[in-house]
């Protein structure tokens, strides 16, 4: 999901996994808000590795 965000999305893709989070978060499915919790981390980490990876 990290790469079809990151594809669809490019430097805002953590930031809509955050909204999904959220979203699902507020309507109490816990679950679904885990899940796009770990997708955001998921971004930020592969982010921060091409970061690196740059300089």
């Amino acid at each position: 999901m990290a790469q079809v965000l990151e594809g669809r999305h490019g430097r805002w893709a953590a930031d809509v996994a955050e909204f999904f989070s959220v979203f699902h978060s507020q309507r109490g499915d816990a679950g679904r808000s885990w899940a796009w919790t770990s997708v955001a981390e998921t971004v930020r980490r592969r982010e921060r590795n091409r970061a690196q990876r740059a300089s």
